[in-house]
């Protein structure tokens, strides 16, 4: 028996439940898993990017927490760790490292609870409910 050529995943991936409804209408659209790809508005799906290696964590031994943030031209990861907050600015292919060390309030502990806002182009906050909201620009 041949088996239909399914090309269209643009409702992404079906329930386990859904699996044998081949009477639903969202069924041929469907993939039973999707990983590692992205689904494209025009029905197919291509592979997902990678990651690239910028640089190691300040403290292999301590906790660090990372925070990403995307301008039109650059992207931005901010490292979060005890006493420090380092940004990695990626424009490809290279990438820099800028380091503030001064007055970060936060302790290991607080990292998973800090709240991450952004006001702007040029803006961030942090907060939490323990110490006043930090601003860098």
């Amino acid at each position: 028996m041949a088996h239909p050529i399914y090309a269209d995943f643009t409702v992404g991936e079906i329930s386990e439940r859904a699996t044998g409804r081949v009477d639903l209408s969202i069924y041929p659209r469907a993939c039973r898993k999707i990983e590692n790809f992205l689904v494209l508005i025009q029905g197919g799906a291509e592979r997902r990017p990678g990651t690239m290696h910028i640089g190691e964590v300040y403290s292999s031994s301590a906790k660090s927490r990372l925070v990403s943030w995307e301008e039109p031209l650059k992207q931005y990861v901010f490292e979060l760790c005890v006493g420090r907050l380092r940004i990695y600015q990626t424009v490809a292919p290279y990438a820099m490292v800028h380091e503030i060390t001064a007055l970060v309030p936060w302790s290991t502990a607080e990292l998973p609870a800090i709240c991450v806002a952004f006001d702007g182009a040029y803006t961030m906050f942090f907060t939490h409910k323990n110490w006043k909201p930090v601003r860098l620009v």
